[in-house]
């Protein structure tokens, strides 16, 4: 009757997290995108002090697996400024092309249908966008961005006899 009375009132035992599951919850604190009570349920555990516990034993491992992170990430071209100033130039450089060569191809049509054609405005306003906010991007990576500014604008003029009031 004793042992049974102990099962009852005996703590949970903490999971143990090994092998495969202790390297990724490594990684994914290494990487610390998520909260300990995200992990905890993510790794099926009641609480989130096991987490807290498991990081505080893994410290170390744990900042080994952060500096192998920022190592890998060093190697990739995002993670250059120059090379991400290249990439908006070249998005940049495209919509141009995309929207010259809509421009011509309507006044190709126009022209051999002896109608006049209108260009997709849609089509081009959307270029105009991206290219609109490659070249903003541009400006934050190399600290030339301003603010954008608004401008109110007041048209005055004479009341005409006539029209009816909005």
């Amino acid at each position: 009757m004793t042992d049974q009375t102990e099962t009852r009132t005996r703590a949970p035992r903490s999971p143990n997290i090994t092998g495969a599951r202790e390297l990724r919850l490594i990684e994914e604190l290494a990487v610390g995108d998520r909260s300990y009570a995200e992990l905890a349920e993510a790794y099926e555990l009641s609480n989130t002090s096991t987490i807290a516990n498991f990081a505080n034993r893994n410290r170390q491992r744990i900042a080994e697996a952060a500096r192998g992170q920022a190592d890998h990430l060093r190697h990739l071209w995002v993670t250059r400024k120059e090379m991400r100033i290249v990439t908006y130039q070249a998005e940049i450089e495209r919509n141009i092309r995309l929207i010259e060569g809509i421009e011509e191809a309507v006044a190709d049509i126009s022209n051999s249908v002896g109608l006049p054609i209108s260009p997709d405005t849609d089509k081009i306003a959307r270029l105009q966008a991206n290219m609109f906010r490659a070249q903003q991007a541009v400006a934050e990576e190399t600290g030339e961005a301003h603010p954008t500014q608004s401008y109110r604008y007041t048209l005055e003029g004479e009341d005409v006899e006539g029209w009816p009031e909005p």
